[in-house]
């Protein structure tokens, strides 16, 4: 009969390869050299207030709709809802109501989405001196938002 712990160190290392075998499926990123770099990969930036996120559908998506206050890169809208994943395995975030965010989105079947690996890897500083905004697109000309007191 074998001895138990042969049986047992087989046991650990199956367990041990399983792990990382679901451990490579979680989300995984690369870092952009600069937020024009990264704003460079999007359709659309812009710098929003939340106004809600809709429950998730089927296809495990959810919208969140915001208020655009200002954009960066892309066609100004007053009001975008851009699509994305709230499981971090899948690359997911979420949003809160009344929260103030840089959205870098991309575009794809005619639909804005976005993923964790897009959220702002800068200063929002950094990523107002690289977008390319005319002033009539900023609807905060006169009251800027205060870019250390309104990160989340």
């Amino acid at each position: 009969m074998p001895s138990p712990r042969p049986l047992a160190l087989a046991a650990l290392l199956a367990s041990g390869l399983f792990l990382s075998a679901t451990g490579a499926e979680a989300c995984s990123c690369l870092r952009a050299e600069s937020a024009a770099a990264q704003m460079a990969d999007a359709e659309l930036v812009f710098i929003g207030r939340v106004e809600r996120t809709a429950a998730p559908g089927v296809d495990g998506m959810t919208k969140t709709r915001f208020v655009a206050l200002r954009t960066l890169k892309g066609e100004h809208q007053d009001s975008r809802t851009i699509e994305h994943h709230t499981v971090s395995a899948t690359c997911g975030m979420t949003y809160e109501a009344d929260q103030y965010v840089i959205v870098l989105a991309g575009a794809e079947g005619g639909r804005l989405s976005t993923s964790l690996c897009q959220q702002p890897m800068f200063d929002w500083s950094d990523y107002l001196k690289a977008g390319d905004a005319p002033p009539q697109q900023t609807a905060m000309a006169t009251s800027p938002i205060n870019c250390a007191t309104a990160r989340a």
